[in-house]
């Protein structure tokens, strides 16, 4: 099985969530589950501007096309995760 993560970032820049993303990562890969990550570039970190147009414009085409499973990891990063493949991660406060 192959699954893709999607995430802002797969480090501690964003906080409790990137630690979330770190493992859920390691998890999977621990289960030897093949896992290809999807990330925004550094950019991204600097603006919201930024961030909203890698999830509305990057991430669209971004996407690996043979993954069995997609899982973002916050709704933003799913938007474009295909219907029926999908999961999308909602973090309650």
């Amino acid at each position: 099985m192959k699954v893709c993560l999607v995430a802002k970032f797969f480090d501690l820049r964003g906080g409790g969530l990137g630690r979330f993303a770190m493992e859920m990562r390691k998890g999977l890969e621990q289960k030897g589950i093949d896992i290809v990550t999807v990330s925004a570039p550094d950019k991204s970190y600097e603006s919201l501007r930024s961030y909203f147009y890698y999830t509305a414009n990057t991430l669209r085409t971004g996407l690996p096309k043979d993954c069995d499973v997609y899982h973002a990891l916050t709704p933003m990063e799913g938007m474009w995760i295909p219907k029926g493949k999908g999961i999308v991660t909602f973090h309650g406060g």
